[in-house]
């Protein structure tokens, strides 16, 4: 096999994301630091997870500051939602990180279809229409057939285009997809 045709087959590596629950101080940051920098020789994208209830948003967003091509993906609470957002964007504002930084945000715990939609809209509001990517976590089957089923009512109805397809036929599995 030629140099060229391997440089054309190389595997790209599976995106990692690094979890920050019940991590805390400096326990939090030389983990975090020390899996960043082996994402980041492994040429994985550099991506943490993390939510205000975990209680570790300060350590967080100075791991963000050092390391400035990483993401955060970040959860909220239903109950809280909208102060959680807020509070998010504040502390992404007073560490000077960009919104581009963050890879999507996600719904903690399913609250029903109508609290989903209004954290739809709220995201909508606060980062621009369908310009942030959303989602729900600790979601149950039947819940997740219950977010995505269609009503009549318009005004019901989940962003689809938020709801990407992961079927691919075989010659898409093995072709690399470009980051949106």
């Amino acid at each position: 096999m030629s140099s060229e045709h391997q440089a054309d087959s190389q595997i790209v590596p599976v995106p990692l994301v690094f979890g920050t629950y019940r991590i805390k101080g400096e326990v939090l940051d030389d983990s975090a630091c020390q899996a960043l920098q082996l994402f980041r020789e492994q040429g994985r994208p550099l991506l943490l997870d993390g939510a205000a209830k975990y209680g570790n948003t300060e350590v967080v967003m100075k791991i963000m500051k050092r390391f400035p091509e990483a993401e955060l993906g970040w959860k909220v609470e239903a109950k809280s939602r909208e102060k959680s957002v807020q509070a998010f964007i504040q502390a992404l504002a007073e560490n000077h990180i960009l919104h581009h930084r963050i890879f999507r945000i996600l719904l903690h715990n399913y609250a029903g279809k109508k609290s989903y939609l209004q954290f739809q809209q709220l995201v909508d509001q606060e980062f621009g229409e369908e310009m942030m990517p959303i989602g729900v976590c600790n979601i149950t089957a039947e819940q997740l057939e219950d977010l995505i089923k269609s009503d009549s009512d318009e005004s019901d109805k989940v962003s689809q285009l938020r709801i990407k397809d992961e079927t691919k036929s075989p010659e898409e599995a093995n072709t690399p997809q470009e980051k949106n």
